[in-house]
């Protein structure tokens, strides 16, 4: 669909200069239109990152303000209560802040960026050629 769109702009008689503000233009809607709705997505998640971190954070305080009482060290539970809160911890620290990775923005990169330098650049490399 990009490349036909890039296509149908290319074969208008139009000069170069405005070719490239339409694409750029519309690749720039594309990602934008893409993104907007991770937006709200990306805010949810950072709250429940919050939310979570200071939960474990404070059930963590606990555990080892019981370990250090008097025989807290020496205590089975509370070594595998601490296990479990650092466990837990080490996950939520894994939550990302928005819902694609660097490898899916990356793909989008190339995606929206190749038919730009594609369509603009060949016409002007041809006369080269």
């Amino acid at each position: 669909m990009v490349i036909e769109a890039t296509n149908l702009i290319l074969t208008q008689n139009l000069p170069s200069f405005v070719k490239l503000y339409l694409l750029a233009a519309f690749s720039l809607l594309g990602v934008g239109l893409f993104l907007l709705p991770l937006y709200g997505l990306h805010k949810k998640l950072v709250a429940v990152k919050k939310d979570e971190m200071d939960w474990i954070s404070a059930e963590h305080s606990a555990v080892l303000g019981e370990m250090r009482r008097p025989g807290g060290l020496r205590d089975e539970g509370l070594a595998t209560r601490l296990a479990t809160v650092r466990s837990v911890r080490e996950d939520v620290e894994r939550i990302h802040g928005w819902p694609i990775d660097t490898e899916m923005m990356a793909r989008l990169a190339t995606v929206v960026i190749l038919p730009l330098v594609i369509g603009v650049g060949v016409p002007f490399l041809i006369p080269y050629l």
